[in-house]
């Protein structure tokens, strides 16, 4: 199943977020998600990792 506006041509947008714009998200997200996004931020991790890190740590 394809999305309806799907392109051959798609390239996907390199961009990343500013420390001042991690620093606003992380100010409206739940702390769980926060934690998540900070975890993320501070190790560089890819999303894998995130769903394996040690919790007990």
């Amino acid at each position: 199943m394809l999305p309806t506006r799907f392109s051959p041509a798609y390239k996907p947008v390199e961009r990343w977020l500013p420390r001042e714009e991690v620093a606003l998200l992380m100010k409206v997200l739940p702390v769980h998600r926060a934690a998540v996004v900070g975890f993320s931020v501070a190790t560089s991790a890819e999303w894998g990792c995130v769903e394996r890190r040690d919790r007990r740590t």
